[in-house]
This record gives C-alpha cells, sequence and structure tokens, in this order.
C-alpha cells in the first residue's frame, strides 16, 4: 500500500504486515518468533519452537537475555522457570519464593485443589493441610507419619505427635499430654 504495508491474502492492510490466514514456519533445529520494542532495551520477548532429539519438543518464551520464562511441553505440562515441566503445572525458582498468590479481595487468598468433589486449601510442605471437606468439618493436618508442630517468634511451640502425644514446650512427648516449663488450669474435672 502507499502507507508501506504489506498484506497476505489482505488487500487493505491496516499494520506492516498481515496476513489472512494460517502462517507456517519449519526449520530442521529451533524456530525463532522475536518480537522487540525499540524504544526499550529490555523489550525484547522471543517465542521459540525448540526440537529436542528423542524428547519433548515445546513451545517456550523467552526473555531478551535469552532465558526461558514460560515452556509449554508438547504432552501439555506448563513450566514456569523450568523447561522440563514434570507436572501440569511445574514453577521453580531457585533464587527467590516460587509462587506468590495476591488479592485485593479484603476476604483475603486461598488456594482451591479439588479432588472427588473435596476442596482442600494447601500451604507449607511435606504435606500438610487446612481444609474443609465434603462434611464441612476443618482440618488441620499432617500427612503421613509426620507431625504437626505450630509456633510463633520462629520457635516450636506445639507439638502434636503423629502417635497422638502433645507436646507444649518440647518437640518430643512421652506422654498424651507434657508440658515443659511453668503450666496453670482452673476449674479442673474430676
Amino acid at each position: 500500500t502507499e502507507a508501506g504495508n504489506v498484506g497476505i491474502g489482505a488487500t487493505t492492510p491496516e499494520q506492516k504486515l498481515e496476513v489472512t490466514g494460517n502462517i507456517l514456519a519449519s526449520a530442521a533445529g529451533d524456530i525463532d518468533l522475536t518480537l522487540r520494542s525499540t524504544t526499550e532495551d529490555d523489550a525484547r520477548f522471543t517465542l521459540r519452537s525448540v526440537a529436542v532429539a528423542g524428547n519433548t519438543a515445546r513451545l517456550d518464551i523467552l526473555s531478551s537475555a535469552s532465558t526461558a520464562f514460560v515452556s509449554i511441553a508438547s504432552s501439555g505440562n506448563v513450566g514456569i522457570g523450568t523447561t522440563g515441566p514434570g507436572y501440569s503445572l511445574d514453577i521453580f525458582n531457585s533464587a527467590n519464593n516460587a509462587m506468590r498468590l495476591n488479592t485485593s479481595n479484603t476476604a483475603g487468598t486461598r488456594l482451591e485443589i479439588a479432588r472427588s468433589g473435596t476442596t482442600y486449601t494447601y500451604f507449607g510442605a511435606g504435606g500438610s493441610i487446612l481444609g474443609t471437606g465434603n462434611n464441612d468439618d476443618t482440618a488441620l493436618i499432617a500427612w503421613t507419619s509426620r507431625d504437626l508442630r505450630l509456633g510463633a517468634g520462629a520457635a516450636e511451640t506445639v507439638t502434636l505427635k503423629s502417635g497422638g502425644n502433645v507436646g507444649i514446650g518440647t518437640t518430643a512427648p512421652l506422654t498424651k499430654l507434657e508440658v515443659q516449663g511453668t503450666a496453670s488450669a482452673s476449674n479442673l474435672l474430676t
């Protein structure tokens, strides 16, 4: 056109390049489509189709430093910070926290993971669960044979052992309730 726009399958292109129909780019190795803003040095992103011999092919989104931010494997798994996602969503970051959920909702943020119609909220590591099941009971559970520990001020203050013993001020209670330190009680049942 007079404006310098090119149309492929388009008779009145509105952009520098306008294609009506599908586009096929092929090569023997990786294929890149780079998007770059000329007004910002770090404003360059590349979509790369990665051919991995004998392995899972993937689509990567790369930074201006050619670091893969996001990878979508041909298996459908998505990786953030990893080019070999082993799960539906696989997040890795060696320098900082790997994931943050944030909302402006004043009621709070929660991550819901549903299994067979039951919703649990997971947090922490090692299989700890805070959640609500189908019967609306609320549970704080340490799965497998792990202990449940509560703390404050970076110190563990209460321990519930997997065998049922509870320790206050001790991480190794030997009886159903063991208190290390001063304790008081009132209105005891006899």
